[in-house]
């Protein structure tokens, strides 16, 4: 186990302070409508300055409850591509996810919300393929950050290969154990951030000092 957060903020400024919080951050992709920074390529050198380790995450808007609505596959292959297409900017290593976020309580026994989530995430396994070329494996891995029952679902029918436990007890399928990472409390200081923990597998973590596969 380790133990790192996640920070909707551009943490350039953090990075000292960061590394002696923990030894990983979760930092976000973006679309160009959000109000909150992206991940650059010169955050990133910052971060992987001070031996930090990256995990990329992908939210279409920060704390966007009730996005079912807009959860189809359409959605889904575009921000699947405008994640893949950010990663590559930097360049994210290869064979690296993006954990894209279902930042609600929703639950794959509801026919409705299951079939959109589905569908958003196949749509987002479809845009890597596409920003990949036909006949190559797609640079990135296809991550959830989410509600135990979403990973576990979203897992085992093979749309993803890693998830992210948010910190949500109310949520269904909290107690799932299968996580790469679990989303701790929320804290103020020294900035914004979530406390987050991981397992000691292969949780996706990556720096510009990791070589690209």
């Amino acid at each position: 186990m380790a133990n790192g957060i996640d920070s909707q903020l551009d943490c350039t400024s953090y990075a000292h302070q960061i590394a002696s919080m923990g030894s990983f951050i979760g930092r976000y992709y973006r679309p160009a409508v959000s109000i909150w920074p992206t991940l650059t390529r010169a955050e990133a050198q910052a971060l992987s300055a001070v031996g930090l380790s990256i995990v990329s995450l992908w939210e279409y808007i920060s704390g966007s409850k009730g996005r079912i609505g807009s959860l189809n596959y359409d959605a889904g292959n575009d921000e699947g591509k405008q994640g893949y297409t950010q990663a590559s900017r930097i360049p994210q290593p290869a064979g690296t996810p993006i954990y894209y976020a279902v930042d609600d309580g929703y639950d794959p026994q509801d026919q409705s919300e299951a079939s959109a989530i589905d569908d958003y995430f196949r749509g987002i396994n479809d845009g890597f393929a596409q920003c990949a070329g036909s006949g190559n494996a797609p640079r990135y891995k296809v991550g959830v950050y989410g509600p135990g029952a979403i990973c576990q679902w979203l897992k085992a029918n093979g749309r993803v290969e890693y998830t992210w436990l948010a910190n949500a007890p109310k949520w269904p399928g909290y107690g799932y154990a299968g996580w790469n990472i679990k989303q701790g409390v929320a804290s103020t200081l020294p900035f914004d951030h979530d406390t987050d923990e991981c397992n000691s597998g292969d949780n996706g973590f990556w720096n510009l000092e990791t070589p690209s596969v």
